[in-house]
């Protein structure tokens, strides 16, 4: 649907920007005060891409969808 396409889009957008902020993290030319402040982001974009993957699943697992289970006889007799 289009709202997963959207989501995957945006999964991997986020995943670049979450590279580019270590790479700037890890680069020698900030400051500590930028160093914090891009840690703040990166913890923001990270759990972004929590809520994103929890609707998704995990990147490179392939996920079968099933939107109307069939009843098992077994729920049944356990209820």
């Amino acid at each position: 649907s289009y709202y997963i396409q959207i989501l995957k889009i945006l999964r991997v957008k986020l995943d670049e920007w979450l590279k580019s902020l270590n790479d700037r993290i890890e680069s020698e030319d900030v400051t500590r005060l930028e160093v914090r402040f891009l840690e703040i982001l990166r913890n923001i974009l990270e759990w972004f891409k929590e809520k994103i993957d929890a609707k998704l699943g995990p990147p490179d697992a392939q996920k079968t969808e099933m939107r109307y289970p069939h009843p098992s006889p077994l729920r049944r007799v356990i209820s």
